[in-house]
């Protein structure tokens, strides 16, 4: 399934630049990839964005289901945008430590 070349406008570039400096990171309007720089997610819409990603095309942020093109870029990611959340154990083994007293679920070292 090709939908050929979106069609990116000024008013969208501007929009995304917006976003980009209030947030650190923008997300393309055709297909919500989040991009760490500007440049990038203004390439990946001139050139790549297809309107859609497959599974496996992006990699996601279990806090906020932000999707990523690199596993790098989610890295980075993580401690900037949810830098409590990422300390929190998680898994089953993190059940069963939140539900010890006196911890607030988290293991001490």
């Amino acid at each position: 399934l090709d939908m050929g070349k979106v069609m990116v406008t000024p008013h969208i570039l501007n929009q995304v630049k917006s976003q980009f400096k209030r947030e650190g990171e923008a997300q393309c309007v055709f297909c919500q990839l989040t991009f760490l720089t500007f440049l990038g997610v203004k390439k990946h819409m001139n050139h790549g964005c297809k309107g859609f990603l497959m599974v496996g095309d992006f990699v996601t942020c279990t806090f906020c289901k932000k999707k990523f093109s690199r596993l790098i870029s989610l890295n980075q990611h993580i401690p900037k945008a949810h830098p409590y959340e990422s300390l929190l154990p998680i898994g089953p083994k993190a059940e069963k430590e939140s539900k010890m007293p006196g911890n607030g679920g988290v293991k001490s070292v």
